[in-house]
C-alpha cells in the first residue's frame, strides 16, 4: 500500500474513532495499557510522550469533581477547543463557564510511570420557566 493511502485510512480511522467514542490520543507511547471511558482516564507505561483525551459536550454551570494521580512531567487539564480553562490537581472542582464541547486530558512527557484521572460530572440546576 502506498504511503500516501495509508495516511489517508490513518486519518479516516482518526476521525471515526473521535466520532464514535470520544477519545484522542496522539503521541509516541511505549509499553502503554490504557482504559478510558466515559468518566476515567487510567494508564501505565514505559515511555509516554503526548496526549489522552476524552471529548464531553456540558452545559453552563455543570460541575466536575476530579481526582487525578500522575507522576512529574504530567499535567491533567480540562480544554475548550486549545484553550487552557482549568488545571486539574488532586481533588479539584470546577464550575463550567458556558456551554460547549470541551476535553479531559493527561499530556506531557514522563517514563516508567502511571496515572489516574477520575471524574463526576454533577448536571447544573435546571431553572423554572414562570
Amino acid at each position: 500500500m502506498k504511503p500516501l493511502m495509508k495516511g489517508i485510512i490513518s486519518v479516516i480511522l482518526l476521525i471515526i474513532s473521535v466520532l464514535f467514542t470520544g477519545n484522542v490520543t496522539h503521541g509516541n507511547f511505549v509499553g502503554m495499557e490504557k482504559h478510558m471511558d466515559k468518566r476515567t482516564i487510567q494508564a501505565t507505561y514505559q515511555s509516554f510522550s503526548g496526549v489522552l483525551a476524552r471529548k464531553v459536550n456540558l452545559r453552563e454551570s455543570d460541575r466536575l469533581r476530579f481526582t487525578y494521580q500522575g507522576q512529574e512531567g504530567l499535567r491533567a487539564l480540562v480544554r475548550q477547543g486549545k484553550d487552557e480553562v482549568f488545571i486539574i490537581t488532586n481533588a479539584s472542582e470546577l464550575t463550567i463557564p458556558q456551554d460547549g464541547h470541551y476535553a479531559i486530558t493527561v499530556e506531557g512527557t514522563a517514563k516508567n510511570g502511571a496515572f489516574d484521572l477520575t471524574w463526576v460530572i454533577t448536571p447544573a440546576p435546571k431553572q423554572n420557566q414562570s
